[in-house]
């Protein structure tokens, strides 16, 4: 006997491995065509892959056709989502940040203390020595606690996006620090700026002193 697509509250598909809500089971899995509201959280686990984080995919159902968005999943250096190529506002990285003038507020020129504290951090080259990550290539950047402690020496105590915590492995009570780059290399090149202005200043005032 065929069963039709339509409504039920809860219903078992033949053979017990798969269950619906709001609808007949007519495939493997758990189906839900109700409104869900999920008040304990929700935890993607899959034991089959590395980490064992499972992954959720994003559709868009256009005039019936579903349509893989995106997916959203959790590896050992943190939360990804990743866009299907050529689609939505992603695409592997974020393709635009909203700068709109009316969602702003604060705005001010750089303070000093943060532009002098960003420009002291040196930057290095080295390997990665954490779990999942290639440990014979030859990455370059910045050391976290590098630019932590230059904040201290210059009495930075903002909360600045481009420096923060996260833990390595969502299973791990360790944190580590990390880096934003984005805002990180920002503000370097304000520094830099501001150091070749002033090494101009000074060219001038020297050709004046020797009248060139």
């Amino acid at each position: 006997m065929t069963l039709s697509n339509g409504f039920a509250t809860m219903d078992y598909k033949a053979g017990g491995d798969g269950i619906a809500f709001g609808k007949t089971a007519n495939r493997a899995g758990i189906d839900c065509a109700m409104l869900m509201r999920i008040l304990k959280g929700v935890q993607l686990m899959n034991e089959t892959t590395s980490g064992g984080y499972g992954c959720a995919d994003w559709y868009y159902n256009n005039n019936g056709t579903q349509q893989k968005n995106g997916s959203i999943y959790a590896a050992s250096d943190g939360v990804h989502v990743k866009a299907q190529t050529g689609k939505g506002f992603l695409d592997g990285t974020w393709s635009g940040s909203l700068s709109d003038r009316r969602m702003k507020r604060d705005i001010e020129p750089i303070a000093r203390n943060i532009i002098q504290a960003v420009g002291e951090v040196r930057f290095v080259q080295f390997r990665m020595s954490a779990p999942d990550y290639d440990h014979e290539e030859l990455c370059v950047g910045i050391l976290a606690q590098d630019l932590r402690n230059a904040f201290a020496r210059h009495g930075v105590e903002d909360k600045l996006l481009m420096l923060g915590t996260r833990k390595l492995n969502p299973d791990d009570e360790n944190e580590y620090y990390c880096i934003e780059y984005t805002h990180f290399l920002l503000v370097r090149l304000l520094y830099d700026e501001l150091q070749m202005q002033d090494f101009n200043d000074r060219i001038e005032k020297l050709e004046k002193k020797l009248g060139i």
